[in-house]
């Protein structure tokens, strides 16, 4: 085989090599594009997200938290009248148990004065 025919067969490899890497190099800036416009897609999401949280996710929890303050404030109050109720009715008890026993005295003292 002749130099030349070598050389022909080495240029056609070449060239063969030279297509295969413009190829190549096609498909990875394609790829390059798929991959930034996924990156992209993500970052948007990813605003959404936070803008999602900044503006509903966090004033709501402030809203509960505020909630959660009026609740126990409120809890407080009812508590100390439910012990006010509690109070009120021993106190009824009390004078219920007393005014027994001044009617029972009172029927004593009517027998006592009866029989006298």
């Amino acid at each position: 085989m002749a130099m030349e025919e070598k050389l022909d067969l080495v240029l056609q490899k070449l060239d063969t090599m030279e297509q295969e890497m413009g190829s190549m190099k096609q498909e990875m800036n394609s790829m390059e594009r798929r991959l930034s416009s996924r990156m992209d897609a993500m970052e948007e999401r990813l605003t959404r997200v936070q803008v999602t949280l900044e503006n509903e996710t966090n004033q709501k929890i402030d809203v509960i938290g505020e909630g959660h303050d009026f609740l126990i404030k409120h809890l407080g109050e009812a508590l100390q009248m439910e012990k006010k109720n509690e109070r009120m009715e021993l106190e009824i008890l009390n004078l219920k148990m007393e005014v027994r026993n001044m009617g029972y005295d009172i029927r004593d003292l009517k027998r006592k004065l009866a029989i006298v």
